[in-house]
């Protein structure tokens, strides 16, 4: 997933979320202005990343995947999936309007 920002919502007042569960990540991040440098933080499983305030509109993604770094997620698969071991990797965002 290459930088983005989030900016679909209609209200900027909720932080983006972000929820690391399975394998290592590299999240590269980015302040709105275009002259901000880059940087990279290593996302473990059980990692929670908050973008709010200054931050909501942070371009952000995920530059790879660190395959077979986590023990958090079950190895076997079922049949059917033609997932590779060490696939195990997600990254969920919720964003929620504040209540009232």
């Amino acid at each position: 997933m290459g930088l983005h920002q989030d900016k679909d919502e209609e209200d900027f007042a909720a932080p983006v979320v972000s929820v690391s569960l399975g394998d290592s990540a590299d999240l590269p991040r980015r302040r709105p202005r275009a002259k901000d440098p880059t940087h990279a933080f290593e996302l473990k499983s059980g990692d929670v990343v908050v973008l709010g305030g200054d931050d909501r509109l942070a371009y952000h993604g995920i530059d790879r995947i660190l395959r077979g770094t986590s023990d958090s997620v079950a190895r076997g698969r079922p049949p059917q999936s033609d997932a590779a071991p060490g696939d195990e990797a997600w990254l969920v965002l919720v964003v929620r309007a504040p209540a009232g």
